[in-house]
This record gives structure tokens, sequence and C-alpha cells, in this order.
């Protein structure tokens, strides 16, 4: 009897066990099925939400580019007109102070000093032909006409990545790189002598910038600033003009934090992962640049440390470095030397002091450098004195056996130290 209860209530354990069984399976599938439905649907809005994200990229980046192209639209017989004032004695008379009083002011807003951006080259020594007679050869008040070819319009979406900061500079199908794509045309067919220049600091101040991308030759490059307003205008504006375009890269200086090249700035002491990221927000102001300047940096470029990593991440995007050479300790151009990057190196900055004597004196120098080792580059300003002066004697290149090219024209062809 006792055996017999006791098998009852084992058989009915045994019932409740499976009817609980019963029940449970279903709640726990149902549970995974819900739990899984959520994460779909969790993944579902993200990709939804990065695709959202980078259709409102392309929309606004196209939006600007549209601005851009309408606003170059209605500047484009600005150049007739100008040079027609250009002509005129006496507006050329009445304005010929202004000028050089601006540049005074300038001068004294500078915010790094001389020492340490003028770049030491070693393979030109000062000589006597540098020293400039107090009256120069330069006529700098005679009007100056320019033939131009706008180039085409960018970006090409091949060699954009959009991400949710902007976009950023990748390499393209089939070996398509930046630095050749956005570049100015140029035929190689003379052996004479080259010297580019790039003029830094467009963006900063409308009026200058549209002087200088109005005024100076098309063979001269432009450096553009990602803390100026409405950067890529500014690339449609230059490429309009002929103009190639270039980033400007703030990097940290030694007098920092006396001089700050801005909130973004490239910083020796910071970790890898710091500086890519704000390399990437640099990088991603705006597009339809060949390469990138750096910006001050006589601390950063003299870090091996701190320089490796940046140059690997810009050469894997398809550009090119131009070396500012802020100080005679500078990496860029060996580093990229090392990896098969396209680099070129500043020979001189021409208007650190704002005047006449000193602007003609390293153009000057820049004219031994490319008769000596056969390519020099130097790195203006906007300052109108500086425009004017070089627009006079880029007329006088041909005659004296140089050829004036763009900086991509000058690519590997300087011996790096």
């Amino acid at each position: 009897m006792a055996l017999s209860n006791f098998t009852s209530k084992i058989e009915k354990s045994s019932e409740s066990i499976s009817r609980k069984k019963s029940l449970i399976r279903p709640l726990t599938i149902s549970w995974v099925l819900i739990i899984a439905a959520i994460g779909a649907v969790v993944y579902w809005t993200n990709m939804m939400g990065d695709e959202a994200h980078k259709i409102a990229q392309k929309l606004a980046l196209k939006e600007q580019l549209l601005a851009a192209k309408k606003d170059s639209n209605l500047h484009s017989t600005d150049q007739m007109t100008e040079e027609s004032h250009d002509n005129d004695p006496v507006k050329n008379k009445n304005s010929a102070k202004d000028p050089a009083s601006h540049q005074e002011d300038l001068a004294s807003k500078r915010t790094e000093s001389i020492d340490s951006e003028e770049p030491i080259d070693d393979e030109e020594p000062e000589t006597k032909d540098h020293v400039v007679t107090k009256k120069p050869a330069l006529n700098i008040s005679k009007a100056v006409k320019i033939k131009r070819t706008p180039l085409a319009p960018v970006p090409n979406d091949a060699l954009i990545l959009f991400s949710k900061i902007g976009p950023l500079p990748v390499l393209g199908p089939d070996g398509l790189k930046a630095f050749k794509h956005y570049a100015r045309p140029f035929k190689d067919t003379s052996k004479l002598p080259r010297i580019a220049i790039l003029v830094k600091g467009i963006a900063l101040n409308m009026h200058m910038s549209n002087a200088a991308v109005k005024n100076l030759p098309p063979e001269i490059s432009v450096a553009i600033s990602p803390y100026g307003k409405e950067p890529q205008k500014w690339v449609a504006k230059a490429r309009t003009k002929g103009h190639e375009v270039f980033l400007m890269l703030p990097m940290e200086p030694l007098s920092y934090p006396a001089n700050d090249p801005g909130p973004h700035t490239l910083m020796a002491d910071y970790t890898v992962r710091d500086n890519i990221r704000r390399l990437e927000w640099l990088l991603s102001r705006f597009t339809g640049y060949v390469g990138v300047v750096n910006d001050m940096g006589s601390k950063f470029t003299a870090s091996r440390k701190a320089v490796e990593p940046i140059i690997s991440d810009l050469h894997d995007r398809g550009l090119m470095i131009l070396d500012g050479r802020t100080s005679r300790y500078s990496l860029l151009a060996k580093e990229a030397r090392k990896i098969g990057m396209p680099r070129v190196s500043n020979t001189r900055y021409i208007d650190n002091e704002v005047n006449e004597a000193h602007i003609l004196k390293q153009l000057k120098a820049l004219e031994n450098s490319a008769r000596t080792y056969g390519a020099s580059v130097g790195i203006m300003n906007t300052y109108p004195l500086s425009i004017k002066i070089v627009n006079q004697w880029a007329t006088s290149l041909k005659e004296k056996g140089f050829q004036l090219v763009p900086v991509t024209a000058i690519i590997n062809r300087q011996i790096v130290k």
C-alpha cells in the first residue's frame, strides 16, 4: 500500500513537471523571439540612421558646392572689371599708400615669430646677390593681365568617404589618388628650372583671400584654413580661377600655448588616437584638395613619434605633403620619403617681413635655389603688398629662364637631407 502511494506521488510529480515544461518551453521560445526582434529593430534603426546620415552629408555637400558654383558665377566677370581699374592711373595713385600701411599693421599682429617660422635652408647660403638695392627693378604699379582656365569641379565621390563628421579623403578605384586627380594640369615640355608658390591663409579674411584668388597667377597654389568660413566655397572659387588647393594642418609650435594654431591642433605629446581623431576632423572640413601643408608646427614636426602615424594616415588617403619647414628639424619630408609618399619642401617664406625689399630678396633667393637645384618652393601670405609684388615678379620669370609651376609639379624633385 505504501509502495503504491509512493508510486502514485511520483507519477503525479512527473505529470506536474511535464505540465510545467510544456508551459516553460513556449514562454522561453516567446522571450527569445521577442529579444531577437528587439535586436533586429535596433540593428535596422542604427543601419538606417547611418545611411540617413550619409545621405544627409552628401546632400549638404552638394548644396555647398552648388552655392559655391553660383557664387563663383556671380564673380566670373570681376577679372575684366578689375583689370580696367588697375589700368586707371588715378585709382592706382590714390590707393598706392593704403596697402603698405595695412601691411605694417598686419606685420605687427603676426603670432608666430620669424625665427621659429623661417626655414633654415642649408642648401642656399646667403650671398651678395640677395641684397636688394634701394631702387628695385620691378615696377609694382603696372597692371597684369592673366589668362585663366578653370579646373574641373570637385569633389569626385570616388575619392570621398562620407563619415559622421564630414567627407574624408580616401583612395579611389584603380589607384585613383587625390594628389593627382585634383592637381592643376601641367605639361612637362621644358627643362627650365621650376619655381612654385603657395599662398596660405585663404578663407581667414574674405577681402584678402578674394584678392589672392582672383589676382595671383593660376599656377600659384592656395592653402585653405580649416577654420575659415565656408571653406568649400573657397575651393570652388580657387579652382574656378585655376588654382589647385591644399589644406592647412595646424601643428604644435615650440611657443605653444603663447602661439596657439587652434582647437584641433596636432600635439607632439598626444596619443596617436587623439591626434588621428583631430586629423580626421581637420580633413573633413572640406574636400577637393591635393594634400596638406603644416601651419606652424616647429615642435610637432621635430617629433618622429608624432609625425610617423600622421604621415602614414595621409599617405593611405592618397594625399601629398608640403613640408613648411618651420624649423630645420622638421621630419615631414623625410618621413614621407621613407614610405614613398609624394612630397615637396618649402625653400623660403616670402613675406615674414612685410616690406618690398625683403619680399624681393626672398624671391631672388628662390630663383638662385631653382637655378642651382632645378626647383624651389616659396610660401606667402595674402597680404596686398605681397600679392602685388609676386604678380609683377611672375611676369619676369620666363625671360629670366624660369617657369612658374603649381606645387604638384615639384613633387619628389627636391633633395631631402
